[in-house]
């Protein structure tokens, strides 16, 4: 039996006991060598320890130190940016207002050049505002010749629409007003859809006026446009159509008749607001008469109580006309302007009192026919 890999010095003396010449020796002998081993392995391992512990601390330092150039690095890197940022707002504060190439002058005075370095920097300086001018020259001439390729075709196109929409103008004359309102409406059609048009060439480069997006763009435009003009000749031959059923204009006269005949406050309002106004007119003309050309007072007043009243006869008749005719008609809402209409002549009636009391006093109670006896 061997030992292998490392073994303390205790290990190897009792090995050795066991199965070398050291088992010869008395007992009292061997346990003073295992205790001598035993010591021996405790300083090693103290030593080792020791070396450790110091290797360890050595570690530490070295991470400390480290950790200290980061730190000492770190805050100087964001003392540089932090310089470098305040000096570029004076920089900023210094050059506000200037144009580009007193910007570079004084970028230069700053490096303090002198000599031939200084007319070097000053000619270099030179040809780059030269370039830039030159640059800024060709991209002006650029967008000048863009706009000018848009309005023209912005032209092109809406000079063909001018055409289109001129010819069918003239060839509407001679065909009568509807044909011309007709004809207007495709007007106003057609200048929404330039408008289109127009916007989009604007937004297109002159580079792209052929390219398929925009030519798939202004295709849409068109089929738009003849969708919309379609949809217009459509709507007015529906018009027209509508316009020869003579079935149409009947109860679209029908409607209009009923909507009125409902309208009970409107009629009631023209009725007495006309009959007033024929009571104030014809007092006020009885009176000029009598007056300026010696009329009879009580016959002319006797005859404005005879045109009152005949008006408000009328008028109820009329209205009792058009709510017979509604009954006959078999309108859902008649029996609603039936019990309207009772409730209507109450009102009518007591609307009726002061103009009646007016009436009377006018013509001193005189309302009796011209033709009866006085």
């Amino acid at each position: 039996m061997e030992l292998h890999g490392e073994v303390s010095e205790a290990a190897r003396i009792r090995y050795a006991i066991e199965h070398g010449e050291l088992g010869k020796l008395t007992a009292g002998q061997q346990a003073l060598l295992i205790a001598d081993a035993e010591a021996l392995d405790a300083k090693v391992a103290a030593a080792d320890a020791s070396r450790e512990a110091e290797a360890a601390a050595r570690r530490e330092a070295q991470q400390a130190e480290q950790q200290a150039k980061r730190q000492a690095q770190q805050t100087e890197q964001l003392a540089r940016q932090q310089q470098s940022y305040v000096t570029g707002l004076e920089r900023q504060a210094a050059t506000v207002g200037m144009t580009a190439a007193e910007v570079r002058q004084y970028e230069l005075a700053e490096k303090g050049l002198t000599g031939t370095l200084l007319a070097r920097a000053e000619a270099a300086l030179a040809t780059v505002e030269a370039g830039e001018k030159q640059k800024k020259q060709a991209e002006e001439l650029a967008k000048l010749q863009e706009r000018a390729a848009q309005i023209q075709r912005s032209i092109q196109q809406d000079l063909g629409g001018q055409r289109e929409q001129n010819s069918a103008e003239i060839d509407g004359y001679g065909m009568g007003s509807r044909e011309r309102e007709r004809i207007a409406a495709e007007r106003g059609i057609r200048e929404r859809y330039q408008q289109l048009q127009d916007e989009l060439n604007e937004a297109t480069p002159a580079g792209m006026l052929d390219s398929a997006e925009y030519l798939q763009a202004s295709a849409d435009i068109a089929n738009g446009l003849t969708a919309a003009l379609n949809e217009n000749a459509s709507a007015y031959d529906r018009l027209m159509a509508k316009q020869g059923d003579w079935s149409v204009g009947a109860s679209e006269a029908f409607a209009n008749y009923m909507a009125e005949a409902q309208d009970i406050a409107g009629q009631t309002e023209a009725m007495i607001g006309g009959a007033l106004e024929s009571l104030t007119q014809g007092i006020g003309d009885s009176f000029a008469q009598a007056i300026v050309y010696g009329d009879d007072l009580n016959a002319s007043l006797q005859g404005v109580a005879q045109t009152i009243l005949t008006q408000l006869i009328s008028a109820l008749v009329q209205m009792g006309v058009r709510y017979a005719i509604n009954a006959a008609l078999g309108q859902a809402t008649a029996a609603a302007v039936t019990a309207s209409g009772a409730a209507m002549a109450a009102a009518t009636a007591s609307a009726w009192a002061p103009a009646a009391a007016a009436v009377s006093l006018a013509t001193m109670g005189v309302t009796r026919s011209r033709r009866s006896p006085a």
